[in-house]
């Protein structure tokens, strides 16, 4: 295969990760710092819970999250589907 344009790694790729790892720290906390946690899909009004003391968690690009931690360490990925069974959520949430 030809290679048709010039391309490199994303230059800024470990501050993206680093932002999301804030994220998701922030959506754990929530609760210990009286934040409300709103949770649905990615494409709900997030605009509209940016006005309350809240974090929001959208289903879909934290499903793509999880996907990736099970092809990146399954041992761990099955560790935290057991304490979310667990904890009483279902498996397939």
């Amino acid at each position: 295969m030809v290679q048709k344009y010039k391309s490199e790694p994303l230059k800024i790729w470990n501050r993206c990760k680093e932002i999301r790892t804030n994220i998701y720290r922030d959506i754990a906390e929530a609760n210990d710092k009286g934040k409300l946690l709103v949770v649905g899909s990615a494409g709900d009004c997030i605009t509209l819970t940016s006005g309350f003391d809240a974090e929001f968690l959208g289903g879909e690009p934290y499903g793509a999250s999880v996907a990736h931690l099970y092809q990146r360490d399954p041992a761990l990925y099955q560790r935290i589907v057991e304490a979310s069974e667990h904890a009483g959520y279902p498996r397939d949430l």
